[in-house]
């Protein structure tokens, strides 16, 4: 059933990926959807560019630790 495949994949990404890391990760996801609203709205950003590739370096490791999870247990 769904909710059981949910609640393995939850606790397997746990095994694999650290409570800080997670963190982070959401913490990167949440400040790229905060400047493209601000972009958005035109109003005044003051990231760099470093900050933002940092940003996008952090969801594109996610994917990939996502996808070693998966792939080693299913």
């Amino acid at each position: 059933d769904t909710f059981d495949d949910s609640r393995k994949f939850n606790e397997l990404i746990k095994k694999n990926i650290s409570t800080s890391e997670i963190n982070q990760f959401y913490t990167h996801i949440d400040s790229l959807r905060q400047l493209r609203n601000s972009i958005a709205h035109g109003d005044k950003i003051s990231t760099t560019w470093r900050d933002v590739m940092g940003y996008f370096d952090s969801c594109i490791i996610l994917m990939f630790r996502i996808k070693e999870t998966l792939v080693a247990y299913y």
